[in-house]
C-alpha cells in the first residue's frame, strides 16, 4: 500500500514538471514574430502591431497589436486527448481581455495536445514543431464574427521570446 502512494505521488510530481515545461514557454501565431525576437533589440510589442500576429505564454495570458488578455483563476485538468494519461494536461482560465475600443471577459482552454494541433499537422513523418491551441468559449458561440481580438487557434513555439519579454513595463 505504501508503494502506491509513493508511485502517485512520483506521478503527479513528474505530471507538473511535464506540464511546466510545455506551459512555460512562449507561442506565436506568426513565425515571422520569433524571426525579428531574434534580432538584438527587438521590440517585440511592435512586431506584434506591425505583423498583427498574437504571442501566447500560457499561463500569463495572451498579447495582441493593441490589446492583450490576462489569463486569470487558473485550474488544470487532464486533457480529453490524454488516452488515460493523468500527466497530460489542459489549463483552463478566465480571459481578462483589454485594448483600444475593447473590453471582454472569455473562458478559455489553452491545449497542447488537441484534434485542431492534430489537424494542422498533417500527416507527415517529421516531427512536428511544439504548438499550443486556445479554445474560446466566446469565439465559439453562434453569430461571432473573428476580429483583431480574436484570441483562439493554434499557435507554434517561439523559443527567442521568453514570458517576460511579453509583460508590459518590464
Amino acid at each position: 500500500m505504501k508503494s502506491i502512494l509513493v508511485a502517485a505521488v512520483m506521478l503527479a510530481s513528474v505530471g507538473s514538471a511535464m506540464a511546466a515545461d510545455v506551459y512555460d514557454a512562449v507561442y506565436v501565431s506568426d513565425m515571422k514574430l520569433c524571426e525579428q525576437a531574434k534580432t538584438k533589440g527587438a521590440d517585440i510589442h511592435q512586431a506584434l502591431f506591425d505583423l498583427k500576429a498574437r504571442a501566447v505564454a500560457p499561463r500569463l495570458g495572451v498579447w495582441m497589436s493593441e490589446s492583450y488578455c490576462s489569463f486569470l483563476n487558473q485550474t488544470t485538468g487532464v486533457s480529453p486527448m490524454a488516452d488515460n494519461d493523468p500527466t497530460d494536461v489542459d489549463l483552463y482560465s478566465t480571459a481578462r481581455c483589454i485594448g483600444y475600443d475593447l473590453d471582454f471577459l472569455d473562458q478559455v482552454v489553452v491545449s497542447h495536445d488537441s484534434m485542431g494541433i492534430n489537424e494542422s499537422n498533417g500527416d507527415t513523418v517529421e516531427t512536428p514543431p511544439a504548438k499550443v491551441q486556445i479554445i474560446s468559449l466566446r469565439e465559439g458561440m453562434t453569430g461571432y464574427v473573428p476580429d483583431t481580438d480574436s484570441i483562439a487557434g493554434i499557435y507554434t513555439l517561439c523559443e527567442a521570446i521568453k514570458p517576460k519579454d511579453l509583460v508590459y513595463g518590464d
